[in-house]
């Protein structure tokens, strides 16, 4: 797992909470929580559900940023294209205050170039990790 790889070599900095993008990154959010022993929880935003926000469960939204406050979270998304997703989600994310937000994806079509907000920081074959 490069992901993990480049944690274990202090290339990236080790989360203390994995934060998948939901539904498309479910599988690979929870494996990576499981395999780095960390907390998950999930958020959606979908442009394919028509979210014009970042929508979370209301049973977790009181305890979600207190999860996120001084902490280092990994925001997990399946499939990359433009990055304007990855970019809303982040930036929701720090509003709470986090001591570091990084982008994770498995995969990226981004033909059209990456959302002018977020900046790619790994490309590997199987891992790309995203920055704003």
């Amino acid at each position: 797992m490069e992901y993990g790889e480049k944690i274990l070599d202090n290339k990236l900095p080790f989360p203390n909470l994995i934060l998948g993008i939901a539904c498309g990154s479910s599988e690979i959010t929870f494996a990576m929580a499981s395999v780095l022993s960390t907390g998950v929880d999930f958020v959606r935003y979908s442009k394919r559900r028509d979210d014009r926000s970042v929508k979370i469960v209301p049973e977790i939204h009181h305890n979600l940023p207190i999860r996120i406050r001084n902490n280092i979270i990994s925001v997990v998304e399946d499939f990359v294209c433009s990055g304007g997703s990855m970019n809303n989600v982040m930036g929701y994310v720090e509003k709470y205050r986090p001591k570091e937000v990084i982008g994770v994806s498995v995969k990226e079509n981004s033909f059209g170039g990456l959302n002018r907000h977020i900046k790619r920081i790994f490309d590997q074959s199987s891992f790309h990790a995203y920055k704003r």
